[in-house]
């Protein structure tokens, strides 16, 4: 039985320097929080972070990656990011060593069908990612297709300026 909270907080109310985060509490409920700076998000943009975070963790949970080895990757992954061998726009979860990399992949092109869906652009999106402190902008997936979708499936790689499925 699924048992999962969503809720938009405030940037400083979250562990990890990105827009979204998921844990399972002491009773394996599900939360997941949206980070946000002041009026930069809209609801849209919440909506489709929170779905990201939930694609995210459900798969994870799914494949047997722990919640310790993303939070224990994401970590490493920062401490590389602050002596610079890792750009400001790239994420943990897109990285080759991530543990949870096809996941997050799989979370990307969800978090894409929802803007889509949303009539929210991909570039209006990442614009809002990218005024939360700390978030990475650029939401790119491991490559134009997930395993699973034929190639030129509209959910593949796109252009900042176009819907977030193309």
């Amino acid at each position: 039985m699924l048992d999962i909270k969503i809720k938009t907080v405030p940037e400083a109310s979250v562990r990890a320097e990105q827009s979204g985060d998921w844990w399972y509490d002491q009773k394996r409920q599900g939360r997941i929080t949206v980070s946000v700076v002041g009026d930069t998000f809209c609801t849209e943009s919440e909506l489709a972070i929170a779905i990201h975070e939930l694609v995210e963790a459900f798969l994870c949970r799914r494949d047997g990656v722990t919640e310790q080895e993303v939070v224990d990757f994401d970590t490493l992954y920062e401490s590389e990011r602050k002596q610079g061998r890792h750009h400001k726009d790239e994420e943990p979860g897109d990285d080759p060593r991530s543990p949870y990399r096809l996941q997050h992949a799989a979370a990307i092109h969800v978090e894409r069908a929802v803007c889509l869906a949303l009539d929210l652009m991909w570039k209006e999106h990442e614009l809002a990612l990218s005024a939360t402190a700390g978030a990475r902008p650029k939401r790119e997936s491991l490559g134009p297709h997930l395993p699973g979708l034929a190639p030129g499936h509209p959910l593949g790689s796109s252009p900042e300026d176009q819907p977030c499925n193309h």
